[in-house]
């Protein structure tokens, strides 16, 4: 990544920070992330609550993973995001945040992690690459999940 100049930060963004980053990013979702989510609401909710994995070129957030970490009791993180900047795409940028986030779940003492992905997002093969393993499937969505 360094060869990129691009810097790894953990929880640097701002919400409007992370707002901007998800409306460059609103059509890579499936479905569109606009038609699932109030994108303010959900960047407000990411910058409060979720571990923030962040790759940024200078002044601008490039690559996002966010995971929730609070649930000590079950020892299951959840991965709420992952998204990098369509210009940015195939350079493995989201493989190395996805990495960051497992190792610091690892640390952390979590024993599992799990993510959702539609069906019909070719993420899910990132994920299969990674280790996660499908856990659940209902009508348009996968819950898989990678236990430590």
């Amino acid at each position: 990544m360094n060869k990129l100049n691009l810097q790894f930060k953990l929880n640097r963004s701002s919400a409007s920070e992370i707002e901007e980053h998800l409306e460059r990013n609103n059509h890579s979702f499936f479905p569109v992330l606009s038609d699932q989510v109030d994108i303010h609401q959900y960047a407000v909710k990411l910058y409060k609550n979720a571990y923030r994995f962040e790759l940024w070129d200078k002044a601008s957030m490039v690559g996002l993973v966010a995971c929730y970490l609070n649930d000590k009791i079950t020892g299951i993180a959840f991965i709420t995001n992952v998204s990098v900047d369509r210009e940015w795409q195939s350079l493995g940028i989201a493989t190395f945040l996805l990495k960051k986030c497992l190792n610091h779940a690892k640390k952390l003492g979590f024993e599992m992690i799990k993510l959702e992905v539609n069906k019909k997002n070719t993420a899910k093969r990132l994920y299969v690459r990674m280790g996660f393993l499908l856990d659940e499937v209902s009508k348009d969505k996968l819950i898989m999940s990678l236990k430590f």
